[in-house]
């Protein structure tokens, strides 16, 4: 019983092991591919932002129109992108479904935590997110199960990252 027991925890592990590499490569890639058009584009139209707004917020609202332009996106068989969203002047928000797993029945703490250690993992090191840490953006995660219950929120600002 012990040894099923076991065996059950590595499965669940490996599957939340490739959930947060998914996750995390996917939006490191997404960032970086949009990121890339939105300075090649240089501008936004007077009626998507506001003219008080920075250079960079205005950089922040562009991509993550054109990322939303993708959304829902289905990152992988867990995980599906609804749509990001900025919040106040310099936080950028990722709002994902997890489309198999359901409030309850898995260990919300261990997929957390792990997603955690990942996504702070990638944070610092991915080239991709290097116009992140350097304007001191704050990044939050949420994350809500299959029937749209709310999960838990993961935030990283710059005392994380730098």
């Amino acid at each position: 019983m012990a040894q099923a027991s076991k065996s059950l925890q590595d499965k669940k592990r490996k599957i939340y092991i490739f959930l947060a590499l998914i996750v995390v490569l996917t939006t490191a890639l997404v960032i970086k591919k949009i990121y890339h058009r939105v300075s090649s584009e240089g501008t936004v139209s007077d009626t998507q932002v506001s003219n008080q707004e920075s250079p960079y917020e205005k950089q922040l609202h562009l991509l993550s129109e054109e990322i939303n332009k993708g959304c829902p996106m289905q990152v992988d068989q867990q995980t599906r992108l609804d749509n990001t969203e900025i919040v106040g002047k310099n936080e950028f928000r990722y709002n994902y479904t997890l489309t198999n797993l359901e409030k309850g029945n898995f260990d919300e703490a261990d997929l957390k935590q792990y997603l955690s250690a990942q996504i702070l993992a990638n944070l610092k090191d991915n080239e991709g997110m290097r116009l992140f840490r350097e304007q001191k953006t704050r990044l939050s995660y949420h994350y809500k199960d299959r029937t749209g219950q709310p999960l838990f929120e993961l935030n990283f600002g710059e005392g994380d990252y730098n």
